[in-house]
């Protein structure tokens, strides 16, 4: 007999324990509410890049036979996204004049059009190379556009047949074997699979390895048997390392199995002569273990340490959300159409994993990017597996209860870490629904109603905690004096800051550039230089640094390690502007003003910097006409040593400040 009542009374006992657990909490309701806008955003403004760049980018065009058409020539080159080479007819010659898409003139072309007869173009292209795929439908375009002016003419004479109405056929020549075309298709989708079965062949094997030991109590029975801990860690991660690439190779040959009968169907469906071939190609298993053993390594690593914080199966669970929100979107860049492997990309984790796959199963993987993709994935594994023995040495993690919770003298008065997190999941997503749209409807020509926003949305729940929880706000908000050899580092953070922030703008750029329509459509809003300073400069500098270096990163810097307490920080700062486009120099910028605060006189000498930092770029937007020949040094054949240059004097400029603020520390002491 089911009675009701004493369901619901079990029902309500766990729903308060749920609700005690504030980690619990923010992983299941509140993180959803920020993971979206943040995947999606960044989803959608990397498309818009990769939109951007086809758009930009000249497609050339190899033309055999010109001499036969010289207006239909002319046409073409008069179109700014086509670049017009000449080559001898034959298609193999296509690729080797380093053109995407060829164009057959036949000799009688001119005679046929003059006759009033239908000539006959021969357009050949590649429909599994997306750049092959552009240059035709823009040469289509361009083409038509030629047939349409001649048809005017034709249109003039009294007689119409139907040669005038149709003065030009494109005979479309697809070069691609149906392989090619199968791979092209199935290699995008291919990747993510193999990517997220990776992570999820390691994230439950730890789980049960680390966190299920807990729970059952066993944890501490293997701790005492005569092993060391990093040989107990060693055997644990060799188990999650093989149960990783045991699950990708099982989902692979199964994957490879069905394409296979897939195959033999679409052949006895259409009698032998299918158009496309799913089959796995051989290229697949030659570059299958160079990039799963490496990324295998990484996720199992990463895994162990993650799980070991946990003090059961289901807590592990909710921390292993944010490892799903940092490798999903990487991996979803790798299915844009325009994303290669190049060597910026090869030094982003998981990222460079993903394209490897990509461009190896379309055969367009280059040897050098695709060594420094392993190569980095490699590293970045070995550094992982470091943190994860590190973890599995605390005995405050392994042996955490919930009762456990000591607070350290430091940290008497400051807000949790956990809870500052939550603050800032708040925070942000106050500003994402309701601040930037008061932003968009009123623009920033407006100061005040900048500052009632940011006030309102940024610092306002963090002001709100803290008065609730009776934090120490001397603490909470540190201000100091600065004396003049404060004022001398601040003013060596000051350049360091801006020329850091450039060289990381100019690396973020080679791989991931905002679209030039979002950049005039930001420069052509109509605000006065002064308001532009009061919305973009002041305000954020000072309301960004009570929130970032005061609130959220007192926090960190009390309970943790300060290289943590300022990478933290720093990426939180970084994610909360909402742009996928300044990720990097905004991470550069958040982890040097942690450091300003940390030895240059507290939030006042941050907020300094932190203006003077966006007033500069907001003066070289206004004047950037007068300015371009810094543009075009960015951009020009010494790029590199000019970004190289900008950043080994930023970081000289940092060093010297932060020492010129240690002997200022000693003096007052």
């Amino acid at each position: 007999m089911f009675r009701g009542h004493r369901a619901w009374a079990v029902a309500r006992k766990e729903i308060r324990d749920i609700l005690r657990d504030r980690r619990t909490v923010f992983m299941a309701i509140v993180f959803p509410l920020i993971l979206y806008p943040l995947l999606i955003i960044g989803l959608v403004q990397g498309t818009l890049t990769q939109e951007s760049r086809a758009r930009a980018t000249k497609r050339i065009v190899a033309i055999s036979g010109g001499e036969n058409a010289p207006g239909l020539v002319k046409e073409i080159e008069a179109n700014e996204a086509l670049k017009v080479v000449s080559f001898n007819g034959k298609v193999a010659n296509i690729p080797k004049v380093g053109a995407a898409v060829g164009l057959v003139i036949p000799k009688d072309f001119r005679e046929t059009i003059e006759a009033g007869e239908t000539a006959e173009v021969t357009l050949v292209y590649d429909s599994a190379d997306q750049a092959s795929q552009d240059a035709a439908g823009k040469l289509s375009e361009t083409v038509l556009t030629f047939a349409r002016g001649v048809l005017s003419m034709r249109l003039a004479y009294n007689g119409i047949e139907a040669e005038y109405i149709n003065p030009v056929d494109i005979d479309r020549r697809d070069i691609a074997t149906p392989r090619k075309r199968g791979a092209f298709r199935l290699g995008k989708m291919l990747a993510f699979l193999l990517v997220i079965l990776c992570l999820t062949g390691a994230l439950y094997p730890a789980l049960d390895a680390i966190s299920g030991e807990k729970e059952r109590g066993t944890l501490e029975t293997l701790l005492s048997i005569p092993a060391t801990r990093l040989e107990i860690l060693g055997g644990k991660y060799a188990a999650v390392f093989s149960m990783s690439v045991a699950s990708v190779v099982s989902n692979f040959l199964s994957l490879s199995a069905t394409m296979f009968m897939v195959n033999c169907l679409m052949k006895s469906a259409s009698g032998g002569k299918s158009p496309i071939d799913f089959s796995v190609p051989m290229t697949a298993f030659i570059i299958f273990v160079p990039a799963l053993l490496p990324l295998a390594a990484l996720f199992s690593a990463v895994s162990l340490a993650v799980a070991a914080f946990a003090r059961s199966v289901r807590e592990g669970q909710y921390y292993l959300a944010p490892l799903y929100a940092v490798v999903l979107p990487l991996t979803a860049l790798a299915i844009l159409p325009e994303m290669r492997l190049t060597y910026p990309a090869a030094l982003v984790p998981v990222l460079s994993m993903a394209l490897f796959l990509k461009d190896g199963l379309l055969e367009t993987l280059s040897t050098g990017p695709a060594l420094v993709a392993v190569a980095s994935t490699c590293v970045y594994a070995a550094l992982a597996l470091k943190w994860a023995a590190g973890v599995f040495s605390r005995e405050e993690v392994l042996f955490a209860s919930p009762l456990s919770d000591t607070v350290p003298p430091a940290a008497v008065g400051l807000a949790k870490p956990s809870h500052a997190l939550f603050v800032w999941a708040v925070s942000v997503i106050l500003f994402f629904f309701f601040g930037l749209t008061l932003t968009k409807k009123y623009g920033l020509g407006r100061p005040l109603v900048i500052l009632m926003i940011y006030a309102g949305f940024v610092i306002g729940p963090a002001l709100v905690y803290a008065a609730r929880r009776r934090l120490d706000w001397r603490k909470v908000f540190p201000f100091e004096r600065i004396g003049p050899r404060r004022a001398v580092s601040i003013a060596l953070f000051v350049p360091a800051a801006i020329l850091l922030g450039m060289a990381a703008h100019a690396l973020q750029s080679s791989f991931l550039a905002p679209p030039p329509e979002m950049m005039k459509a930001v420069a052509g809003q109509k605000v006065s230089l002064y308001a532009l300073v009061l919305s973009i400069a002041l305000v954020p500098a000072v309301c960004e640094e009570l929130m970032y270096r005061g609130f959220i990163h007192q926090s960190f810097a009390a309970r943790w390690r300060p290289i943590r307490a300022v990478v933290a920080s720093a990426a939180l700062f970084s994610i909360a502007h909402l742009n996928i486009y300044q990720l990097l120099p905004l991470f550069v910028l958040g982890v040097l003003l942690a450091l300003v605060v940390r030895f240059s006189g507290g939030l006042l000498a941050a907020m300094i910097v932190h203006f003077c930092n966006n007033a500069f770029a907001v003066v070289m937007e206004a004047y950037k006409a007068k300015i371009a020949f810094l543009t075009k040094a960015l951009d020009g054949p010494w790029a590199v040593v000019v970004v190289i240059s900008m950043a080994v004097a930023g970081l000289a400029l940092a060093a010297a400040a932060v020492r010129v603020a240690r002997g200022a520390r000693r003096e007052s002491d």
